[in-house]
C-alpha cells in the first residue's frame, strides 16, 4: 500500500485558527462558527475579501505555528508506517502568497510538519511534495503510485489525470460533500483508519 495524504485542511486543521485571527482584527462576531469555511463566507459578504487574503497569506505563513492536526492525523500516519505503509504528503501549495510574496509558504509548511513530528527523525511520512497547480498535484499522485489517497476537495479526485485505480478518501468533517458519490466519505481520522485497516 502507498497512501497519499494531502495537507491543507485535511492534516492541518485550520478552523479555529482563522476564527481567533479574525476576532483578533475585530472583522468577524465572536459568536460565529469557528469553521474556516464560515468566516471565509462571512468576509467575502461583508466586502473584506482583501481582509481574507490577507489572513490566509499570515495563517498560512508565519502564523502556521498556531494550527494543530486533526485529531488523529498523527496517529494515523504513525499506525500506517509501522504497518509498513509508504506514506507521502502530496500538497497542492504555492511557494508564495500574492499578499505576502517575502514568505516562503512551503517552508512555513516543511516547519510545521517537523514540529509536529510528521516528518524528521523516526517519523511516519516518507516524503513530502508541493505542486504549484492541481494539475502538478495529480501527476504527482500517479508518478509516486498512490494506492490510496485522502483530500478534502472533490475537485482533486475529479482532476483530469487522477489515476482511476487509486481509491478516493473525501477528508468531509463538516458534512459539506454529502451527495459527493465518486469514492469513500469521511469524517474523522478515525473513520479513516477504520476504512483504510479494516
Amino acid at each position: 500500500m502507498i497512501l497519499g495524504l494531502d495537507l491543507d485542511n485535511t492534516i492541518i486543521c485550520y478552523d479555529g485558527l482563522f476564527h481567533q485571527r479574525g476576532v483578533e482584527l475585530g472583522c468577524i462576531p465572536s459568536d460565529l462558527a469557528e469553521d474556516k469555511e464560515t468566516v471565509s463566507e462571512y468576509l467575502k459578504t461583508h466586502g473584506m475579501n482583501d481582509v481574507w487574503t490577507r489572513m490566509q497569506a499570515e495563517i498560512y505563513g508565519p502564523e502556521l505555528h498556531r494550527a494543530q492536526p486533526y485529531p488523529g492525523a498523527r496517529e494515523f500516519a504513525e499506525q500506517a508506517a509501522a504497518s509498513g505503509v509508504e506514506v507521502h504528503i502530496i500538497s497542492h501549495k504555492t511557494q508564495f502568497a500574492a499578499a505576502d510574496p517575502d514568505t516562503d509558504l512551503r517552508e512555513c509548511a516543511g516547519k510545521w510538519l517537523r514540529a509536529q513530528r510528521f516528518t524528521g527523525a523516526n517519523s511516519s511520512v516518507k516524503e513530502v511534495y508541493f505542486a504549484e497547480t492541481r494539475r502538478e498535484k495529480v501527476a504527482r499522485i500517479a508518478a509516486v503510485g498512490c494506492t490510496h489517497f485522502v483530500d478534502d476537495l472533490p475537485e482533486v479526485f475529479d482532476e483530469p489525470g487522477f489515476p482511476s485505480g487509486t481509491l478516493r478518501f473525501l477528508f468531509d468533517p463538516q458534512n459539506r460533500a454529502a451527495s459527493w458519490k465518486g469514492g469513500e466519505r469521511i469524517g474523522s481520522w478515525e473513520e479513516l483508519r477504520e476504512a483504510v485497516f479494516k
